[in-house]
């Protein structure tokens, strides 16, 4: 959606990388909105704005929360884990594994970070975790099911690092 003909947001991109400031910035467009707030509230109001959003009939699969850095209290990984706990928080009846710092449980939007066309999967794509199996009963050779567009992906807990929370991306 970002990338189609009438989007705003890749007029947005190159206006930023060129350091142009429009007189629309602050317009909000079929697109994107922008808000206006410090670092401390911007959590706080994303999850405003996406509780909003699914109350008014939006699956979470239409509604992305873009962000430019990785890093840091506004960054993608610390928006991903505070929206997970939002979204999808933790249940004693839901299924969740650990690996290095990410946790994935069952429910979970995240995205492919490499390309696996031997398993029909580019990097990019988006799905969501279906199912966790542990082929053990130490909870070890674990592996994720996750589906994209209606193709079940299994991943081994070895490739568990080619996948990241999708909340924000």
């Amino acid at each position: 959606h970002r990338q189609s003909e009438d989007s705003t947001i890749i007029t947005l991109a190159h206006d930023i990388k060129n350091q142009i400031i429009t007189k629309n910035l602050l317009d909000k467009q079929k697109d994107r909105n922008f808000i206006l707030c410090s670092n401390d509230l911007i959590l706080e109001n994303l999850k405003f704005i996406i509780m909003n959003a699914l109350e008014k009939g939006f699956s979470l699969d239409k509604i992305q929360v873009l962000a430019p850095m990785y890093k840091g209290e506004v960054g993608i990984d610390n928006i991903n884990s505070y929206l997970q706990s939002c979204l999808n928080p933790q249940d004693d009846e839901k299924k969740e594994i650990r690996h290095f710092n990410k946790i994935f449980r069952i429910g979970d939007k995240v995205i492919q970070l490499v390309n696996r066309p031997e398993k029909n999967i580019m990097n990019g794509d988006i799905g969501y975790i279906k199912h966790i199996i542990s082929n053990d009963e130490n909870e070890e050779n674990v592996e994720l099911i996750i589906d994209v567009d209606n193709n079940e992906v299994k991943f081994q807990e070895s490739e568990l690092n080619e996948i990241s929370l999708a909340y924000c991306i």
